[in-house]
This record gives C-alpha cells, sequence and structure tokens, in this order.
C-alpha cells in the first residue's frame, strides 16, 4: 500500500470510484445469473424499510415467502 499513499485524495478517490463500479458490476453478473426475480430481491435487501413494504406489497409476499423482505 505504500505506492497508494503516494497518491493525492483526488487520484485516490477516482481509483476507489473505479473499484466500486467493477466489484458491483461483478456482483450484479453474479446475480443476474440466478434470475431476475433473484436479482431484484437481492437487490432490495438494501432498500430502506419503507421500499421493502412496498415491494412485498407489489408480489403479495408474506413472512412465509422465500423472497419476503
Amino acid at each position: 500500500m505504500e505506492f497508494l499513499n503516494t497518491l493525492s485524495q483526488k487520484e485516490q478517490d477516482i481509483l476507489d470510484e473505479e473499484i466500486k463500479e467493477q466489484l458491483f458490476s461483478d456482483w450484479l453478473g453474479a446475480m443476474a445469473d440466478e434470475g431476475d426475480k433473484y436479482l431484484e430481491q437481492k437487490m432490495m435487501q438494501f432498500a430502506d424499510p419503507e421500499l421493502k413494504k412496498q415491494y412485498n406489497k407489489h408480489y403479495s409476499l408474506e413472512e412465509t415467502d422465500e423472497y419476503y423482505l
């Protein structure tokens, strides 16, 4: 990490953003391999509680359902 410590904050921020984008792209691709419904549910796990309620209502999900959030 010695070299990374020599970078300016702007350079570090750019590198961080590129890493984030690649990791998200990789994660999204891996989840998409499982199917659209699985991908959507995994993405919705990061949503706020109100959005999760809307998701559950949209699909008429109950606590015993596999994709319930």
